[in-house]
């Protein structure tokens, strides 16, 4: 095989395919059968999964081949499979981690999560020796890290409340995408933020980034700045990415919590919603209620109001 990227002499040896040494390349290779390949392709070898499946963090050599991937990599910033954050890195205590345990020294990621958490830091050597979207390309952390899976027959054992997300869909997804350790975060405002800018996660208002914001912070209970329909009930999202954050705020009534949120909000003295608005909370958890074959809330609030209707089909009477 002859690796489409740039050659360097001095870079470890390939061990996963019998790929010709930088300084054996010749014009000629290639008309007497050599294969070129993509850097992606040699990088999502199965081979090179095995590899990277039986490391053993405690040996130090472990390290070359992460080097040889690295040197592939070159200076890009490449989208690469999620197990290559398997590879050892070293952190700024000489051990060895995988690399997708570990954040950048300055990576914004570490102002939102939680001061106990989980990741270490790359060794400032690896950091001088390495562009930051070479390390980014096989899992250091920059930024928040993304699940992506096409065709998953089930949630992510990794992600947080990923089975009570599942169970809210009507249908397998052709895709999960999803963003990981939202369960650490500490600090939202950086963190909203930061998942903004990642491409594709909030994409599907279904998907588990959008079902987990929506479920366990305050954009369940906002509503976005241009959306009036529940304008005096809920109040509009004040983040600065609240228009990239739209999928995860208050639109629709998808199930129990939601219409909880809006009798919460209607029987809430200091909103001021317009007759208008209040008809059409109703009239969301009622085609909700309807949707679903559901008869009661539960424990609704005391009172709410009613704008002249009654919600007799949704709430218990007293």
């Amino acid at each position: 095989l002859l690796a489409d990227g740039p050659a360097d002499p001095a870079a470890p040896a390939v061990t996963w395919a019998r790929l010709v040494h930088a300084a054996a390349r010749h014009p000629l290779l290639d008309r007497i059968g050599a294969r070129t390949v993509g850097t992606r392709e040699l990088l999502s070898d199965p081979a090179l999964r095995a590899e990277v499946d039986e490391v053993d963090y405690d040996d130090p050599d472990a390290v070359e081949l992460t080097e040889a991937v690295l040197a592939l990599v070159g200076d890009r910033a490449l989208e690469l499979p999620t197990w290559l954050g398997g590879l050892p890195v070293p952190g700024d205590d000489g051990d060895l981690y995988p690399a997708d345990e570990l954040l950048a020294s300055d990576a914004p990621l570490r102002a939102a999560l939680v001061p106990d958490s989980p990741y270490g830091t790359v060794d400032p050597d690896w950091e001088e020796r390495y562009p930051a979207a070479a390390l980014a390309s096989i899992g250091v952390g920059w930024t928040f890290g993304v699940l992506r899976e096409e065709y998953p027959t089930g949630p992510d054992d990794t992600l947080d409340g990923g089975q009570d997300w599942w169970d809210t869909l009507p249908a397998e997804p052709t895709e999960l995408v999803a963003v990981r350790d939202l369960d650490l975060v500490d600090r939202w405002e950086p963190a909203l933020a930061l998942i903004a800018d990642l491409p594709g996660v909030l994409d599907d208002p279904d998907g588990y980034t959008a079902w987990w914001l929506r479920t366990h912070t305050e954009l369940g209970r906002q509503r976005p700045p241009d959306d009036p329909s529940f304008a005096g009930l809920l109040d509009p999202c004040p983040h600065p990415a609240a228009s990239a954050l739209g999928p995860a705020l208050f639109t629709r009534v998808t199930g129990r919590r939601d219409a909880a949120v809006l009798l919460d909000a209607l029987a809430d003295p200091e909103r001021s919603p317009s007759p208008g608005v209040i008809v059409a909370a109703y009239r969301a958890i009622g085609e909700w209620a309807a949707r679903s074959g559901t008869h009661a809330l539960g424990d609704p609030p005391a009172t709410v109001r009613t704008s002249r209707i009654v919600a007799m089909s949704f709430c218990e009477p007293r």
